[in-house]
């Protein structure tokens, strides 16, 4: 039997909008990863029906109905009145610190059983300072339960020792993280990350609404509270991903909202990167208008400009040295600009960086390999 988000991909799919609604009253998980390894959200990003991705948002953001997820029910903690000998200090009545540790929680601990927790916990917080933990403050656990009994009397336990103390300070201190962290986890672990719930393939909705050019569904999504910059598993942004697909009106939503022109791949590829290799000139120009870095390196220590040089984008080419490109910039092995244009017999480019101030270096054979590759042409 297939599970409700597989049901609902289908329905998806086939832009079927009273079946989608129908699963979402059902209460189906719209970023629940399916055996396609995608999240509803996602696939319904990808194919852009507006109406469709508007319904799953506002089943991801609107608060389940009767929750109470914000208002718990809360009883006091009635310590039980037996006497105990809490890390080697003199006996004191539970009942005396009771103001000390009055807890409260939830309704549904109403029948369990004791478990036979209670945790002296310094009130300063701090393990390293011996003199602190000298003077500890009593309080239980969030899940100790009403009647507090202890396993065994201490009543008659021998005086401790050092290693006693060290061994309590100890206990104490990991005791007070377990009690200050346990419950934030437990509570977090019952959430997805909402309209930012990346995929199998660690790709958000934003991502997909993105590459394919939805410009309407981008909008939709940022201002549901999407993040701009989250990276996916291949290194890319969703401004990587417009850019790519040179999607011009979604790469300028992109921005405005705030997404980070300079952010770098796995391969530390920026966006100018990508714009300028596939030729993408009023990108390019985009890019650079809204702070895009001409002079960013990738992981071979190329820049735009060489890229664009290798694969003949004399237009591309033409403007980033206009803006201030060095047309001398080396790559890891030192190669230049036109040592890429030479070698790929971009004959125009090469007559354009020469023009530009670029430097002929007898040691790349430069002029041999311009005269074999006419030879060869």
């Amino acid at each position: 039997m297939s599970h409700l988000e597989d049901i609902l991909y289908s329905k998806i799919i086939i832009e079927d909008l009273e079946g989608v609604n129908q699963c979402i009253y059902e209460g189906v998980n719209p970023n629940k990863v399916t055996n396609h390894g995608k999240t509803c959200l996602g696939e319904a990003a990808r194919l852009g029906n507006v109406i469709i991705v508007k319904n799953l948002i506002d089943a991801i953001t609107e608060p389940e109905a009767g929750s109470e997820s914000n208002v718990s029910k809360k009883r006091t903690v009635k310590p039980h009145k037996r006497k105990y000998r809490g890390c080697g200090h003199q006996e004191e009545s539970v009942s005396k610190c009771k103001s000390r540790t009055e807890r409260t929680f939830s309704e549904s601990h109403k029948n369990e059983k004791n478990q036979g927790y209670f945790v002296l916990i310094n009130s300063d917080g701090s393990s390293s300072d011996e003199s602190r933990l000298r003077s500890p403050t009593c309080t239980s656990l969030e899940s100790t339960p009403v009647d507090l009994e202890w396993d065994e009397d201490f009543s008659n336990v021998a005086p401790p020792t050092v290693e006693d103390e060290s061994w309590c300070s100890m206990y104490m201190w990991y005791a007070a993280i377990l009690e200050n962290t346990g419950a934030a986890i437990e509570a977090a672990s019952k959430f997805t990350n909402g309209i930012n719930q990346q995929d199998a393939f660690m790709r958000t909705a934003l991502h997909y609404a993105a590459e394919q050019g939805h410009t309407d569904v981008v909008n939709l999504l940022i201002n549901a509270g999407s993040k701009l910059d989250v990276t996916a598993g291949d290194g890319l942004t969703p401004l990587h991903a417009a850019v790519i697909k040179n999607h011009i009106g979604t790469v300028k939503l992109l921005l405005s909202a705030g997404s980070h022109v300079n952010y770098k791949t796995h391969e530390k590829m920026t966006a100018l990167h990508f714009a300028a290799s596939r030729g993408y000139l009023e990108l390019v120009k985009i890019l650079v208008s809204n702070g895009a870095h001409y002079e960013a390196r990738d992981t071979n220590e190329r820049t735009a400009l060489y890229l664009a040089s290798g694969r003949g984008h004399y237009d591309v080419v033409k403007y980033l040295i206009s803006v201030g490109a060095n047309v001398n910039g080396e790559e890891i092995h030192g190669y230049t600009p036109l040592c890429e244009a030479v070698w790929q017999r971009y004959a125009n480019v090469v007559e354009l960086l020469l023009k530009s101030g670029a430097r002929i270096t007898h040691s790349h054979k430069l002029l041999h390999n311009a005269i074999q590759g006419q030879v060869l042409m």
